[in-house]
């Protein structure tokens, strides 16, 4: 299946995520940032990596969800609003593969907001097309699966967003090498669609 991101344009998704009455895009940067401070290792051993050659920057493309995304197992991989748009269990074997023994996966997923549309209303149409496609998980269901998979929840923080909205930020370690979990059946958590609003 095609997925609905590769309609919207790189603009209209910027833009719509920096209406002020969406505003994520601010979210997003700064749980990246307390994030990478939190676990400085990463920070630490990139700026050694590449402090002779700043600017350096890798770039994958390629979809998570299937096994075309290969890179070397890295320390920290950051998944802010992503496990809405996808198999929920496939992703976290998949990145399990692409981190390190000790890696952390950083997940920031949203939270169901009876007085707020899934899909925040804006003038980008493109963006209003994703709603069908958009599935939440609960905090709790994610650190189960999680589990089944081989992570350790480390750290789980509510942040309430200034329009409403709620997200959580769970942070997971890796900590056996093998997923437990039927992979060919998704929970049933990660296969509802919830319309939108």
């Amino acid at each position: 299946m095609t997925s609905p991101w590769l309609d919207v344009p790189l603009a209209d998704y910027e833009g719509h995520m920096a209406l002020p009455e969406v505003a994520q895009a601010r979210l997003i940067a700064d749980i990246f940032e307390r994030t990478l401070t939190e676990y400085p290792g990463y920070i630490q051993q990139a700026r050694a990596r590449f402090k002779e050659r700043i600017p350096t920057l890798e770039l994958h493309v390629g979809n998570i969800e299937s096994e075309g995304v290969a890179f070397p197992p890295v320390e920290l991989i950051f998944a802010g609003l992503v496990l809405e748009y996808v198999d929920v269990q496939v992703v976290l074997i998949r990145v399990r593969r692409l981190l390190t023994a000790t890696g952390i996966l950083c997940t920031v997923i949203q939270l169901p907001t009876p007085e707020s549309a899934v899909v925040t209303p804006s003038p980008f149409r493109s963006i209003q097309a994703l709603a069908p496609f958009m599935r939440l998980i609960a905090p709790v269901q994610l650190a189960e699966l999680a589990k089944k998979c081989g992570y350790q929840e480390i750290a789980s923080r509510l942040v309430e967003h200034r329009i409403g909205k709620q997200f959580q930020m769970q942070a997971f370690r890796v900590m056996t090498p093998n997923c437990s979990v039927n992979t060919d059946a998704a929970p049933e958590a990660t296969q509802r669609r919830l319309p939108g609003r």
